[in-house]
């Protein structure tokens, strides 16, 4: 008989779990780590959940990722892509998160892309 509890990714080899990880996007991995309490535990502490900070798949950095702030690791964050839409992310605010309140040290790449909506 399956133990239910521990059922699932969770159960999976570390290396497993990774690949698994990765194929999903920012946005379904943080809708994945709803499930139950070993997934959120599970997912939010991976590293990679938070190498690549995104809005590529809608999400804005702040406030969406405000919430999580006891699991991001200041050195964790790699990467960081914002896309400007109009009413979108507005920089300075996704910059005062990540330097000065998480202290993130480590990010070696940043973009920010402009989009202009004509209406």
């Amino acid at each position: 008989m399956i133990d239910s509890y521990n059922a699932g990714i969770p159960s999976l080899p570390m290396e497993i779990q990774e690949v698994i990880l990765k194929s999903l996007t920012f946005q379904q991995r943080l809708e994945s780590s709803m499930t139950c309490k070993t997934w959120r535990s599970m997912i939010l502490n991976w590293s990679g959940m938070w190498r690549n900070l995104s809005t590529d798949d809608g999400h804005t950095i702040v406030p969406d990722l405000v919430p999580y702030k006891p699991y991001i690791a200041s050195h964790f964050v790699k990467r960081v892509h914002i896309v400007d839409y109009y009413n979108g992310d507005p920089w300075h605010a996704v910059e005062d998160f990540l330097l000065n309140e998480l202290k993130c040290d480590a990010i070696q790449d940043s973009m920010l892309s402009t989009i202009t909506q004509i209406l």
